[in-house]
This record gives structure tokens, sequence and C-alpha cells, in this order.
């Protein structure tokens, strides 16, 4: 019995002292910015047009992406001009990212303060239906005290000040909102400037990045609020480029979670993004597998780039595109499967009844079986002719119209090809797919018939495979 007491003693004493295992940190979350323009620094309708064929017209042409991301994250400057100048598509895009069950995520400045964003982007997008979950703040720092001193005209402390009450002042309003600091951590030393030291001449440092978020923490406390992430800039190849820079990153990681903040990684490429759209892409990938090498676990990756490169955002999968970058990331880092390669040829609205113009607005009553990039496949319900009809013979409402009614049918209407094993092939929607046949219906009528599984190719079969998922 004495020996039963000992032995149930040394087992308390050996558990008390055994550390408990910490919590697995939650799997990254994922966020991309595209730079929309070169620089921002195109004309409105530019911008515009960009965000159309995002949202509106070539929707479809990142859907993996769309699929695995948590939120799209917009440039203060392009945003700003949507809500100004084009209420309308604001309000589709915010509905396409609903449909998506994306959040918003914004960068921005707080030298013009905390009214002038809410009433200048936050309450236009929550007004259009939009979601913003995070807002982040560009270089104040750096900007503040640095490059931009003259123009701030603001002493160290009065930018901590502004900055905290910029916090509260947006949370007061919005306070699911989370609000997070980005500052150039490689212009800054962390914590001892021998051990994380910033990147090139040391004498050229801007201070302790640590000191600084604990003053700016202190600061938003002192309010009755709290800075929520932090997002330390740093491209590729100044990690690289910056002793123990991997070593850095990691301290700045534990800071952030000892003190219950969101640590976000930014994925890009100084010397890629200026120089080819495939240098960025190898540069954000090889990034990313130093990342997973250096067991940093950052609680949200965000691919961004503000370069000249990659200068096409769209399709996912034509090499080097931001969204080809996008999707080959996601995949590299979920392991998810990736679609099999195949062309949306069009889109089909299986012989909708619609009353469209022509460019001289004459009504024309037709069925619509199709609708391309560029051209629709209609029937004249008064000649009884079926015919393709390019979008430049047509009223541009009529356009949209046909355009609008693509992107409601999305993915249920897609037009493939299917290839027999003949290599025939066939433009179709695919209606169902059971364990002997697939049910279709060809782009052109309205027809429905049966093709038994055995008379397909074996890239045809993967392709029904992915569309039934």
């Amino acid at each position: 019995m004495v020996k039963m007491k000992q032995w149930i003693s040394q087992l308390g004493l050996l558990l008390f002292v055994l550390p408990l295992k910490a919590a697995e940190p939650a799997p990254m979350q994922m966020s991309i910015c595209p730079a929309i323009t070169t620089g921002q620094k195109a004309d409105a309708e530019t911008v515009f047009r960009c965000f159309e064929d995002l949202f509106e017209h070539r929707l479809d042409e990142w859907s993996y992406v769309a699929e695995n991301l948590s939120q799209f994250k917009f440039y203060s400057t392009p945003m700003g001009r949507l809500c100004r100048g084009e209420p309308e598509l604001l309000r589709t895009i915010m509905q396409r990212l609903s449909e998506l069950n994306l959040g918003v995520g914004i960068e921005v400045g707080i030298r013009h303060g905390h009214e002038n964003l809410i009433s200048r982007l936050l309450d236009p997008i929550t007004e259009a239906g939009g979601r913003v979950d995070f807002l982040v703040t560009d270089n104040v720092f750096i900007k503040s005290q640095g490059w931009a001193k003259e123009e701030y005209n603001w002493s160290y402390e009065e930018a901590v000040e502004r900055y905290a009450t910029f916090v509260a002042g947006v949370k007061e309003k919005y306070p699911n909102i989370k609000i997070g600091m980005i500052e150039a951590a490689f212009r800054f030393y962390w914590e001892d400037p021998e051990q994380f030291p910033p990147e090139g001449n040391p004498k050229k440092s801007q201070g302790d990045l640590k000191e600084l978020l604990l003053d700016v923490m202190k600061a938003c406390e002192e309010k009755g609020t709290k800075l929520d992430m932090f997002q330390p800039e740093y491209s590729y190849q100044r990690i690289e480029n910056t002793r123990n820079g991997w070593g850095k990153l990691k301290a700045m990681e534990q800071f952030c979670r000892s003190n219950g903040m969101d640590f976000i990684f930014l994925f890009n490429d100084h010397e890629g993004g200026n120089v080819s759209n495939q240098a960025f892409y190898e540069g954000v990938i090889h990034c990313l597998q130093q990342v997973q090498k250096h067991d940093l676990r950052p609680t949200m990756g965000t691919i961004q780039s503000w370069y000249k490169h990659p200068t096409v955002e769209l399709p996912e999968d034509e090499p080097y595109t931001f969204m080809n970058l996008a999707r080959d990331f996601i995949h590299t880092h979920k392991g998810k499967p990736l679609p099999p390669k195949f062309r949306v040829v069009a889109t089909s609205l299986g012989g909708a009844q619609m009353v469209l113009a022509d460019r001289k607005n004459r009504p024309l009553k037709v069925k619509v079986f199709s609708v391309y990039e560029e051209a629709a496949v209609l029937l004249d319900l008064k000649s009884g002719a079926q015919r393709k009809i390019a979008f430049e013979l047509l009223a541009p409402e009529s356009v949209e119209q046909l355009r609008a009614a693509k992107n409601e049918v999305g993915k249920a209407g897609y037009v493939v090809e299917l290839v027999d094993k003949q290599g025939r092939s066939m433009n179709c929607v695919v209606l169902s797919v059971a364990e002997q046949q697939v049910k279709v219906r060809p782009a052109d009528r309205e027809a429905v018939r049966d093709i038994p599984l055995s008379a397909l190719s074996p890239q045809s079969i993967d392709l029904l495979d992915f569309l039934e998922k």
C-alpha cells in the first residue's frame, strides 16, 4: 500500500511537470490581391473593365481559386473609384463575392482619418451587400517617419496616437472588422539588431519594429480597442537577402501568437515582379516552399502584386497569369486536386425566350441556345431561322442582357467539348451522369440525348467526374 501511494505520488508529479501539447494552429486562410492595373495608375475606365472581367464576364476562368479563398483583397484606390463611379458594378461584385462566400479585405491609408474611410469605402461596400472582414494599413510609420515625412508632418508620438484613434473610430461603427498593420519589416530590426537585423546597411534601420508594435498596441488598449493583425511586408528576395531573415519572421510570428494577433504572410517577389510573369510565379512558389520548410504557420497568406508583373490576371489555367499562380499556390499548399484541363466553349441557356434588339433597336424575339464570348446562337421565332449572331450586331443593352443571363446560369450551363474514342467531338451541356451513360443537351438545340460512357475518351470521363463534383 505504501508503494502504491508512492507510485501515485510520483505519477502526479510527472503529470504536473509534463508540458501540455500546444494546440495546432488553424490551417492558413488564403486571400489574393491582384494589382488590377500596373501601379494602379490606369484611368478609371480601365480599372472598371478589369473588375468586369474578374466578376462578370470571366468569373468562370478562376473558379478553382475562388473556391479556395477566404477573402478577396482590394487596394483602396481602385475600390474608391468603384464606390464613387460605378455603384452598379460595385453591387455586382459584392453579389458575386457573397455567392462565393468570400469576404472583402482592403489595404488602406490612415492620413485622412477614419471618418473619411467609413464614408468613402466602408459604408458604400456595406450598402452594396459586401462583408468587409479586414483592413490592413499600408506602411503608416515608414511613410510618416521616413520618405513621406514632410507630407504627413507627424511626430512619432502623434503617429502612434493617430493610429490608435483610427482603429478605435473604425471599430466603433464596424466592430467586427479586423484591423492590422503592414510595415516594411526589411527596413527595421526586430528586438536585437545583431540577431534580427534589417536588410542591407544596419545604419539605415528604421528602428525596432517590435517596440513600434508594442507602442501601437498600448495606445489602442488605452482607447479600449486592439490591433488584430500584423503583416510584415517582406518579399521573397528581401527575406533571402536579410541575415537570419526566416528566423526574424519566425520571431514575429511567435510574438503575434503570444499577443493574440493574426500573423499575415505576404507572398510576392520584388525581383520577379520587375522581371517577368514567370519570374514572379517561380519566386512566389519558392517562397511558399521555404515557409513550409521553416515551419511558419501564418493565420493567412496573401498573394499580392503591385509590380508590373504579372501583366495578366486570367485565366487560371494559362501559365504564369496571376490566377495561375494563385491556383498552383493553393494546389501546392492544400494538396487539393486540380481540375482537368478543359475549355468552357460557351454557356447554354437551353432555349430561353428573350426579346433582344439589333443595332438599329429593331426587336428580335428569339430562343437563346448558347452564349459565347462575343456571340450567341439564336433561333429567330419570327423567321424560324437559327444562326450565330455576333454581339457587335446587337444593341449594347441586349449584349448585357445575354451576359447577365450567362452569369446567372453559371457552371450548370457550361458548354464543354466531349470527345469519343474515335476522336469525334460534340459541344454540349452535361445534364446528369449515371453509372453507364451521360445525359447531355447539344449546344445548338433543345434535344436531349444519352451517350454511353464506354464510348467516351478517358479525358472526357475525367471531365465528367470533375463536373459532377
